[in-house]
């Protein structure tokens, strides 16, 4: 990505298959025809579950995670909230419980998920909080929601999905490297940024024809 000119922005439009997703800093989707906001791997509880392994790991990370979600949750009016998998990392601790009670005080929301692989807590689980369950691919109009990325997408369809931890790489002239977490569009498919901040990263590498957009800060995204 390094020479690639970029422009920044507060929220980036994509058109896909008539439908109209808003592109937030906050590494989320607003799908605006359906009032819904898409994200993928929260990794819930992956703080804790370190910690209990003899990890030391800040708990302000999980705060963090926190504090986004309830801002996008307020910033939008919305009726659904569909994470694309790996919404808790692991088995149950009190994060866990945490989340459930976050996610009672908006009794208005729909919450679904879209199940991935670290998604192994009892579907009673789920259901305590009134969290949907879908198998992958869920579908939606003409778009195909997914944790793992589709090896195949149906002609017409369009697949959204996770798990890939997609960034780029931008290298500067005194050889610094920075990775920055992104979105990932191509010509039938677009990958997620993980939305949780205690994630790694894959660095793809995009053809020209792709559309790459990085968050940079949690109001502004640089368009590649």
């Amino acid at each position: 990505m390094d020479g690639r000119n970029f422009t920044r922005m507060n929220c980036e439009k994509i058109i896909i298959n008539e439908q109209t997703f808003l592109l937030h800093p906050l590494k989320a989707i607003y799908w605006q025809e359906k009032s819904a906001l898409l994200l993928a791997d929260f990794h819930l509880g992956k703080a804790s579950h370190f910690r209990k392994n003899g990890i030391a790991v800040p708990q302000q990370i999980q705060f963090s995670n926190y504090a986004k979600f309830v801002k996008l949750l307020k910033e939008y009016s919305l009726e659904r909230v569909i994470f694309l998998g790996d919404l808790f990392h692991s088995d149950h601790n009190t994060e866990w419980e945490h989340f459930g009670r976050l996610i009672q005080a908006f009794k208005t929301i729909s919450f679904e998920l879209v199940s991935g692989n670290h998604d192994i807590l009892a579907v009673e689980e789920y259901q305590k909080f009134n969290i949907a369950l879908h198998n992958e691919p869920y579908e939606v109009e003409n778009i195909l929601l997914s944790h793992h990325p589709m090896e195949s997408v149906p002609q017409g369809y369009y697949n959204l999905a996770g798990h890939i931890h997609p960034s780029i790489r931008l290298k500067g002239k005194a050889y610094q490297s920075l990775r920055l977490p992104c979105f990932f569009f191509s010509d039938h498919q677009a990958l997620l940024p993980a939305f949780g901040k205690f994630t790694g990263t894959y660095v793809i590498r995009p053809k020209k024809s792709d559309k790459v957009f990085a968050p940079v800060n949690d109001r502004e995204i640089m368009a590649f």
